[in-house]
C-alpha cells in the first residue's frame, strides 16, 4: 500500500529535496491509513451481514455489537488520520515559504552582483577617463545600491518572519499529532477492552437458556453504549431511534 516517491525540487537544494521526500512519504502514510479504513469497514460489514443468518442469537448479537465497536474504532482512526493530514500540511507550507525565502535571497545576490559588476566597470571607465560613460555608470551604481539595501531588508524580514512561523507551526503540529496519538490509543484500548468483556460475559450457546440470552443482549447493549459514549463518539452508536451507520470515505 505504501509506495515510495522520488520527489525532486526545481531549485536543486538538498534541504528542499529531503523535505519534499518527507512530505511525499507522509502522504503515502495517510493514503495507506485511509485504505486500511475502507478495508476494515468492508470486512466488518461482511461479518455483520453473515452473522444475521446465524441461528445462535447470542452469537448474532455479539457480532453486531462488535460491528458497533469497530465503527467507533474506524471513526477514531479517521480522526487520527486527519491529524496526519494537518501535520503534513504544515510542512507543505514550510516548504513553500522556504522556497520564497530562497528566491528573495537569490534576488539579493543578483542585486549585490550587479553592484560589484558596476563597480568594476566604473574602474575601467575611470582609467579610460570616459567622463560621459562614468557619469551614467555612477548613476546606475547609486540606483543599484538602493536596490541592494531594499533587497537585503526584504530578505532579513522575510527570513525572520519565516523562522517564527516555522517554529510555531512545527510546535503546534507535533503537539496536535501527539494529542491525536494519545486520544487514539485511549479509545482503542477502551473499545477493544469492551470487545473482550463481551466475549467473557457471553455464556456458551449450547447451555444458554432464553433468560440467559435476553440478559446477555441487554448487558451487551448497555456495555457497548457506555463505552462508545465514553470515547466522545456516541453519535456512532445505533439505537432504535438513531441513524444507520455510514461508510467512512
Amino acid at each position: 500500500v505504501l509506495t515510495k516517491s522520488r520527489a525532486t525540487d526545481g531549485l536543486g537544494s538538498e534541504r528542499f529535496h529531503q523535505l519534499n521526500l518527507f512530505i511525499s512519504e507522509q502522504k503515502a502514510v495517510v493514503s495507506g491509513l485511509y485504505a486500511v479504513l475502507n478495508s476494515r469497514f468492508n470486512a466488518t460489514s461482511f461479518l455483520e451481514k453473515w452473522a444475521r443468518h446465524e441461528q445462535n442469537p447470542m452469537l448474532r448479537n455479539l457480532c453486531g455489537k462488535f460491528q458497533d465497536l469497530n465503527l467507533a474504532f474506524d471513526e477514531s482512526m479517521r480522526l487520527y488520520t486527519q491529524h496526519g493530514l494537518q501535520y503534513r500540511r504544515v510542512f507543505k507550507d514550510i516548504l513553500r515559504e522556504e522556497r520564497r525565502v530562497e528566491q528573495t535571497k537569490r534576488h539579493f545576490e543578483t542585486c549585490h552582483g550587479k553592484v560589484m559588476k558596476l563597480a568594476k566597470t566604473i574602474d575601467v571607465a575611470r582609467r579610460k577617463q570616459d567622463s560621459k560613460q562614468l557619469a551614467s555608470l555612477e548613476a546606475e551604481l547609486d540606483a543599484a545600491k538602493v536596490a541592494v539595501k531594499q533587497a537585503e531588508a526584504t530578505l532579513t524580514q522575510s527570513s525572520a518572519d519565516h523562522e517564527t512561523r516555522k517554529e510555531d507551526g512545527i510546535r503546534t503540529a507535533i503537539g496536535a499529532l501527539a494529542i491525536g496519538h494519545v486520544a487514539f490509543a485511549g479509545r482503542t484500548k477502551s473499545l477493544f477492552d469492551a470487545a473482550q468483556r463481551l466475549v467473557d460475559i457471553m455464556p456458551p450457546g449450547a447451555v444458554a437458556t432464553l433468560p440467559d440470552t435476553a440478559a446477555f443482549v441487554e448487558t451487551s447493549d448497555q456495555l457497548v453504549a457506555e463505552v462508545i459514549r465514553g470515547t466522545d463518539l456516541q453519535y456512532l452508536f445505533v439505537d432504535d431511534d438513531g441513524p444507520a451507520p455510514q461508510p467512512i470515505a
